[in-house]
C-alpha cells in the first residue's frame, strides 16, 4: 500500500495506531516486499524521488 496523502488508522486487538501524513510520488511494478505472498499483513510505503526530509507522525491511540 502506498500512502499518498492524509493519514491511515490501523486497528488491531483493541488498539489503534495513526500514521501520517503520507506521501507517495511514484509507484513500483512487481512485489514491494520481495515476498511472493504477504500472509502476515500489509506493507505501507511512503516514497519520494530524491533525498528528502519529511516528518511523519506515529500516534498510538487507546481503545
Amino acid at each position: 500500500m502506498i500512502l499518498r496523502e492524509g493519514d491511515v488508522v490501523l486497528h488491531h486487538e483493541g488498539q489503534r495506531i495513526k500514521i501520517g501524513p503520507g506521501f507517495g510520488l511514484h509507484a513500483f511494478k512487481g512485489h514491494y516486499s520481495g515476498e511472493k505472498v504477504n500472509s502476515q499483513g500489509y506493507t505501507i510505503y511512503l516514497n519520494e524521488y530524491v533525498s528528502f526530509v519529511r516528518k511523519v507522525r506515529l500516534v498510538l491511540q487507546g481503545e
